[in-house]
């Protein structure tokens, strides 16, 4: 139900249209008086109505003094203007001002009914497109740290292409032009009481400090260490020592970081986040000191890359990264094939099961190939018609019952389908299991 209000210094009038649109339109409306421009401004801050109805002669405040007023505060209510004066000059400020409409009193019933019917049109097209922008961000909300993540390691990884990393950027509504990197590493043998849980927690209170402080992007934890990318140059130095008191008063000793120059570009940006890993290999876990910067170990050297030095340490690296990569890909594969197997008698889409997922329905179908062997359609009729034939050896169910149980809607659809799987039809596979 929407609200409108009509504003009219006669009773009568104010009533007449009540009824004729109580009568024509029923349980469309709240109605709501307004005896003069004043009173209607008071209501419409009190009721917020999605239509107003608004003569232009009232005593105090005329109608199009209050329109100006309510325009200026609620710019999108709709309103309408609903008088005797047939006044060019009028129309003209009312139409100018924001009005919807001027229309001439006595108010034809079909004008009047038509207009508001339209009105209602539009504000039923403004309630689902702000629902369908609302669901957006909210996917969006749930995708950004998948995106976030995938931009992280392609960063850490010197074989991802700058066109991805560039798509990723876009998606996160970040410009990539230069940043330094902070790489934060733990020693395993000193943090073997510390268990996943625990971490999980601690990069989560980490990610909220930095990111409510500055513009960055962080990587997942591998290979006990993660990347944080920062995108600001003037946070500096801050904002580490005030992560390095929290790392202190959280871990104690089995935690160092270390802090990459500012570069700029995607190689540059690679070469921070290599500068700032090696320092984390200089730091003496026990020190009292638990954190090096780059460019205070390395003061007279040029884009010299230690890290590349030490190429049994990069090979690792590198297979670690990838290593986390399958396995959160094996980890949606799984998911899907387990969702598969719980609704696979229901309508069934490649699109619906991808946003289950989180992905876009071109890399789910991409993905799920390049892992299953197969495609998600291939998949499922396989997951299917093997079902079917359980049902058919069981011998519990007709041939038209098992269709509908294997989620076919059409059993001569279900039937060629299955004579393309298994070879036969099933008529033709139950009387060979019958011999």
């Amino acid at each position: 139900m929407y609200r409108l209000l009509i504003a009219d210094d006669e009773a009568l009038e104010r009533e007449g249209l009540e009824w004729m649109i109580a009568r024509m339109m029923p349980g469309v409306f709240e109605i709501i008086h307004a005896e003069n421009g004043r009173v209607a401004i008071q209501r419409i801050e009190q009721y917020r109505p999605d239509i107003v109805l608004m003569d232009i002669q009232m005593p105090g405040i005329n109608g199009l003094e209050a329109l100006k007023q309510i325009r200026a505060n609620h710019p999108t209510m709709k309103i309408v203007i609903v008088t005797a004066y047939d006044y060019f000059s009028y129309a003209r400020e009312a139409l100018l001002l924001g009005a919807k409409e001027y229309i001439l009193k006595p108010a034809k019933r079909d004008h009047m009914i038509a207009f508001l019917q339209k009105l209602v049109e539009e504000l039923e097209a403004e309630k689902h497109k702000r629902e369908s922008e609302l669901r957006m961000t909210e996917k969006l909300l749930q995708v950004m740290p998948i995106v976030e993540n995938e931009l992280a390691l392609m960063l850490m990884l010197d074989r991802s292409k700058h066109t991805r990393i560039a798509e990723l950027t876009a998606l996160l509504n970040i410009d990539l032009i230069s940043a330094w990197v902070i790489v934060i590493a733990w020693n395993e043998e000193e943090q073997s009481g510390l268990n996943k849980v625990a971490l999980d927690k601690w990069m989560h209170s980490v990610t909220s400090f930095i990111k409510s402080r500055a513009s960055c992007i962080i990587s997942p934890m591998i290979n006990q260490h993660c990347a944080i990318f920062m995108l600001e140059d003037e946070v500096g130095m801050p904002i580490v020592h005030k992560l390095g008191e929290i790392m202190d008063k959280q871990f104690g000793d089995g935690m160092v970081m270390g802090i990459g120059t500012l570069q700029s570009g995607v190689d540059g940006i690679r070469q921070s986040y290599r500068e700032a890993y090696t320092c984390c290999s200089q730091v003496d876990y026990h020190a009292n000191t638990r954190l090096r910067r780059y460019i205070d170990l390395y003061p007279d050297t040029i884009a010299i890359d230690s890290f590349a030095a030490n190429q049994d340490e990069v090979t690792f690296l590198i297979g670690s990264i990838k290593q986390d990569r399958e396995q959160q890909t094996l980890s949606v594969i799984d998911r899907v094939r387990q969702w598969i197997a719980e609704h696979y008698q229901e309508d069934l889409f490649m699109e619906s099961v991808a946003e289950l997922v989180h992905l876009s329905p071109y890399y789910f179908s991409k993905m799920f190939k390049q892992h299953v062997g197969v495609t998600f359609i291939d998949y499922l009729t396989e997951i299917r018609i093997q079902k079917a034939k359980e049902w058919i050896d069981e011998g519990l169910l007709s041939l038209k019952e098992i269709c509908y149980e294997v989620g076919y809607r059409d059993p001569n659809y279900f039937s060629r389908v299955f004579k393309k799987v298994v070879g036969i039809t099933p008529t033709e596979y139950k009387q060979s299991k019958a011999l």
